[in-house]
């Protein structure tokens, strides 16, 4: 049901911005200046607003970075665990 629920909003969403321009500018803003990891919701608005040409280029670059980020962050722990355990 939660699932469902996710999927019309994500629906609002998507044609809002389709309506609204400058409102998919500002979602886009609050998702870059997050300071927490992107939540499963952001990304599924990410992927929803990447199929308008508008916003394609800066969400899936939001997307890359994020990705990419948390990549470099995780090989940065695991090099630092083993940095310690060889001390």
């Amino acid at each position: 049901m939660f699932e469902q629920v996710k999927g019309t909003v994500v629906l609002h969403i998507n044609f809002s911005v389709k309506q609204d321009p400058p409102l998919g500018q500002e979602l886009l803003n609050i998702v870059r200046t997050a300071c927490q990891p992107m939540t499963a919701f952001e990304i599924l608005v990410l992927l929803s607003i990447s199929h308008i040409q508008r916003f394609e280029q800066a969400s899936l670059e939001l997307l890359k970075t994020a990705v990419l980020t948390s990549y470099q962050d995780a090989h940065r722990c695991r090099y630092e665990v083993l940095l310690l355990g060889l001390l």
